[in-house]
């Protein structure tokens, strides 16, 4: 399952952290941004638990928000 996120990630080097720090949590996962798009996507394949996602990067002080 992907899983897709809203984002206010504006730099590769904020999604670089970010990634790392995701994959900390979720070592089995593939993670990538796309920072062209304005929504600035979070795909994230093989997580069960968006909600702590969301929680993750607005401990970090980023905007995150799932989509449809």
């Amino acid at each position: 399952m992907i899983e897709v996120f809203q984002t206010n990630v504006n730099s590769p080097q904020q999604a670089e952290s970010l990634t790392a720090l995701l994959l900390h949590s979720y070592p089995h996962v593939a993670i990538t941004f796309d920072l062209e798009d304005c929504d600035r996507i979070l795909r994230i394949a093989g997580v069960q638990t968006p909600h702590h996602v969301v929680a993750i990067l607005e401990l970090q002080g980023y905007d995150c928000q799932p989509l449809p």
